[in-house]
């Protein structure tokens, strides 16, 4: 006769083929290991790896908001197309950038300067460079402007945003910017 914990197949009185089988599995199931540990670990990795994968999203987007703004401001982008060195014998010390910057609409860079000069080429949209003791530039598309060297001054993008093509004469091994923190917002220095 077989038998399931100990217990023969008549000792299970069952009315019907069913209920037998029925009968059958709660004894084979009383002879397992308790199924809720190994769940209960299931559970337990798998919450571990949601929360792994939560925390990475999380740091993915704190980079990802991090990025335009310590690169760029108000969420404007720059793309680097060009660096490479000047003649010594033409310029000591200096280097070109070529700047791809994109503004998005009705944004404002923060104030800042750069040890070099500036030339612009307005590609799209509609910008206006503030400069500090300058007349502001209006830069529409196919016009340029100029930044002179050091000069503080303050991009703002109008409503269609802003594509413009930069070309620096920069003081080689410098950062390619620095922030004015003591501008005011009018473009008056503090």
């Amino acid at each position: 006769m077989t038998s399931v914990s100990g217990m023969s197949l008549s000792a299970i009185a069952t009315p019907n083929y069913s209920m037998q089988r029925t009968a059958l599995r709660a004894a084979a199931d009383a002879e397992r290991p308790l199924a809720g540990i190994g769940d209960q670990r299931r559970f337990v990795m798998t919450r571990s790896r949601i929360l792994l994968l939560l925390t990475t999203f999380a740091a993915g987007l704190a980079v990802g908001v991090a990025i335009p703004v310590l690169g760029g401001s108000a969420g404007s982008k720059v793309t680097n197309l060009l660096t490479t060195d000047l003649s010594t014998e033409f310029t000591p010390g200096r280097e070109v950038l070529i700047d791809l910057v994109e503004i998005p609409p009705n944004q404002k860079l923060d104030w800042h300067w750069h040890p070099g000069e500036e030339f612009h080429y307005y590609m799209e949209g509609n910008a206006v460079i503030d400069r500090v003791d300058a007349p502001p530039i209006i830069g529409k598309p196919g016009t340029v402007g100029h930044v002179e060297f050091k000069q503080r001054h303050q991009a703002t993008a109008g409503d269609e945003g802003a594509k413009i093509l930069v070309f620096r004469v920069h003081t080689k091994g410098e950062p390619w910017r620095y922030l004015d923190e003591k501008q005011g917002h009018e473009g008056k220095s503090e």
